[in-house]
């Protein structure tokens, strides 16, 4: 019956003193190997797991693969077997913790340390691709960091789910790896390949700029923003943002041939954006929200840009903190005001000054109607008739003709500047005009106060 081991146990050449994870597959340990005093991280495979044949084989083959690794930048295996009937890898210690760990404390890292990090695991995909291995699972939490003072020192583990010569062990109709760090063609279950490890490795490097995934969501929202999304971008403020972002949309490509023709070549670019900046030790990027983020962010966008890595986020080239003026109101409201802000003395209109308004006029006033505001004594002239007999104020609005059954009043001079003589009224009938009414009433007058005086004489 298999036993598996605890901390304080003695598990065949290896004294376990402490616990440092646990997987999916089962716990990694740090240990004392017995006779060469030395610390080891030893990877023991849960009992369940062990009798299975197909984890089996996935087991034995991460120590095949890392033994015939040379690499500065991948973990060195020392011994692999099966204790008490649990298999178990004896492997480099690593203290420092892994990259996923220092992205969490920090909230990402800057340029000059991600570009190095980034670069050095680069390194590891090209010796491991130059074997025959593809990793399949490139990720911040599979990059080991060396805990030391003097620089940084990457490692790339967890070769479990490799690919080598033979085909993958993964069950059937799944894809083995991680969903936010998938390239596009692997989302469409098409099979791994260096290329893969190279976009997943510039997702990585998103990651470790932003503090997050270039992606975010579900998986299925994941896998769509990495076949659909703009690659993620930060915002081109500075020469080392627009390397970075050559480096990004080189490696996260969703066409296979436009990425890296290999890790080498990533890894060169990366280099030259950590010589770049070097004497810049704390320099951070701002992701571009008005690109493409995902789902959620990219991202970015992680979310993902993006995190998406053009999208969106993020009317381009527009700020986050940036408020949008409110409009010019045209009607009633004074110069300065709108959208309901009141008012400043003085503010000035858009399109020219400020003009104060003319005061008010009762009718009949200085400033009634047919004159100046600003000159009573002058009346207002009166445009001009259009020709087509349409309104100068209104080319549209046709102007009124005249009546001629109305005709205007008559001339008060003659010719000669004579009195003209007053016009009858008198309809065609031959009615009394209002001035033969008038003779009349005189006459009577006349009449009446000449018999007043004859009853006042008799």
């Amino acid at each position: 019956m298999a036993k598996f081991p605890q901390v304080g146990d003695d598990f065949g050449a290896y004294r376990i003193t402490d616990q440092i994870g646990q997987g999916g597959m089962g716990v990694v340990y740090a240990a004392e190997q017995s006779g060469l005093g030395r610390t080891v991280a030893l990877k023991v495979l849960s009992p369940q797991y062990a009798a299975q044949d197909d984890y089996h084989e996935r087991f034995v083959r991460e120590a095949s693969t890392l033994a015939r690794l040379d690499s500065v930048h991948v973990i060195h295996i020392y011994d692999h077997g099966e204790q008490d009937g649990c298999l178990y890898i004896a492997m480099q210690n690593v203290r420092g913790g892994d990259l996923g760990q220092a992205i969490k404390a920090q909230g990402g890292l800057p340029v000059r340390e991600a570009a190095t990090v980034v670069a050095q695991t680069a390194g590891a995909l090209h010796d491991a691709h130059a074997a025959g291995v593809i990793h399949r699972d490139v990720k911040p939490s599979n990059v080991l960091l060396r805990d030391s003072s003097d620089d940084l020192h990457a490692y790339l583990c967890d070769f479990g789910i490799a690919q080598g010569d033979q085909p993958g062990l993964t069950v059937a109709g799944s894809v083995a790896g991680t969903m936010g760090y998938m390239a596009p063609e692997r989302c469409r279950g098409e099979v791994a390949s260096p290329a893969s490890d190279i976009y997943a490795l510039g997702c990585v490097l998103w990651t470790t700029l932003a503090g997050r995934p270039p992606f975010a969501g579900t998986d299925v929202e994941v896998g769509l923003a990495h076949l659909n999304e703009p690659v993620p971008q930060f915002q081109e403020t500075d020469p080392l943002a627009r390397m970075v972002n050559a480096v990004l949309r080189r490696s996260m490509a969703k066409d296979p041939a436009a990425r890296y023709p290999d890790a080498a070549a990533m890894r060169r670019d990366l280099r030259a954006v950590a010589d770049r900046a070097r004497t810049r030790d704390e320099l951070r990027l701002v992701p571009d929200r008005g690109g493409a983020a995902g789902p959620g962010g990219a991202a970015g966008s992680g979310g993902t840009g993006g995190s998406h890595p053009s999208s969106s986020g993020h009317s381009a080239g527009s700020s986050p903190n940036r408020r949008t003026p409110p409009p010019y109101r045209g009607d009633a409201a004074s110069a300065g005001s709108s959208a309901g802000l009141p008012a400043r003395p003085g503010a000035p209109r858009p399109g020219g000054a400020r003009k104060a308004p003319p005061p008010y006029a009762p009718p009949g006033g200085a400033n009634s109607r047919g004159s100046s505001p600003s000159n009573p004594a002058t009346p207002l002239p009166r445009p001009a008739p259009r020709p087509g007999g349409s309104s100068p104020s209104n080319p549209s609005t046709p102007s009124r003709p005249s009546n001629p059954a109305r005709p205007g009043p008559p001339p008060l001079h003659g010719p000669g500047g004579r009195p003209n003589p007053p016009a009858s009224s008198g309809g065609p009938s031959g009615g009394p005009s209002g001035q033969a009414i008038a003779a009349l009433a005189v006459a009577a007058a006349a009449v009446l106060v000449l018999l007043i005086v004859v009853l006042l004489t008799v």
